[in-house]
């Protein structure tokens, strides 16, 4: 199942605060066909845009916008922020500057960057050449578990192999 999805792609993770964390690279051999079977089964979206996750993960959503080849999510657990991304697949420069730089200003929204003031350093992810390219941004909460920010983390990476490979066929 795998196998139609992306060769390879590559993440670079960045703190809340905007520090870059380093650049890695995934390949579809890392990706666990349980988690894209699970995201397949995604809900409808509701009045609010998110879509649930099938039970037993039915407290673990996202919200997406996906537009010229390129988009955001963002994931939450119990409706509380847990992560963010951009899915980058380099096939539309323009488009995915414009996208990233939507993904750039939602962020500066989020109370945890508007108190650090730190936030200025996001703008280096406009300059990460690496395509296909997600930049992931996990948002630290006292009321999501360990376990809980893996299963995002995992299904945020899957989610985006799935929709930037949707974008490439």
């Amino acid at each position: 199942m795998c196998s139609s999805y992306l060769k390879r792609f590559h993440v670079a993770p960045f703190s809340c605060d905007g520090e870059l964390l380093g650049i890695g690279e995934w390949t579809a051999s890392n990706l666990e066909s349980a988690w894209l079977d699970r995201l397949e089964l995604l809900s409808a979206p509701d009045n609010s845009g998110q879509c649930f996750m099938p039970s037993p993960f039915s407290e673990y959503s996202v919200r997406a916008t996906i537009v010229a080849e390129s988009g955001i999510a963002t994931f939450f657990v119990r409706n509380i922020l847990a992560a963010s991304i951009a899915m980058l697949p380099g096939r539309n420069q323009v488009a995915e500057l414009q996208m990233l730089n939507l993904f750039i200003e939602s962020v500066r929204k989020i109370p945890l960057v508007v108190e650090s003031e730190i936030d200025s350093r996001m703008d280096q992810m406009t300059r990460i050449e690496n395509r296909p390219l997600v930049v992931a941004i996990p948002w630290p909460d006292n009321r999501i578990s360990d376990y809980e920010f893996d299963i995002i983390s995992s299904s945020s990476i899957h989610f985006a192999a799935m929709t930037m490979s949707e974008q490439i066929k």
